[in-house]
């Protein structure tokens, strides 16, 4: 209890701390999946795909190793329709970059 008062009272005080937000410029990197490697978790960062479609998207990828383009992941059963081209920005494939 006495913490509680100790964090709280301040506020009341009529010389209380002021709250002041102050911008803060992030640089943030682009969610970038390697397609062949990436764990389950990684992917579940997508849009529409959580941890069972997750797992379904990395055990094709092991069956199937090695993927000859990004376009195969449309095979999948199960996935939303349209998931693929959304991702596309995010996931790189070794043997694409190889190619160019």
């Amino acid at each position: 209890m006495l913490s509680v008062l100790i964090l709280v009272l301040p506020a009341f005080a009529p010389d209380g701390p002021q709250a002041r937000l102050l911008p803060v410029a992030l640089q943030v990197e682009p969610l970038l999946i390697d397609v062949e490697s990436a764990p389950w978790y990684e992917w579940a960062l997508l849009d529409g795909i959580g941890e069972t479609r997750a797992r379904r998207i990395v055990e094709y990828v092991r069956g199937n190793r090695p993927l000859n383009a990004i376009g195969q992941l449309g095979e999948i059963h199960g996935l939303p329709g349209g998931w693929l081209e959304k991702a596309k920005p995010h996931l790189r494939l070794r043997s694409e970059e190889a190619g160019r």
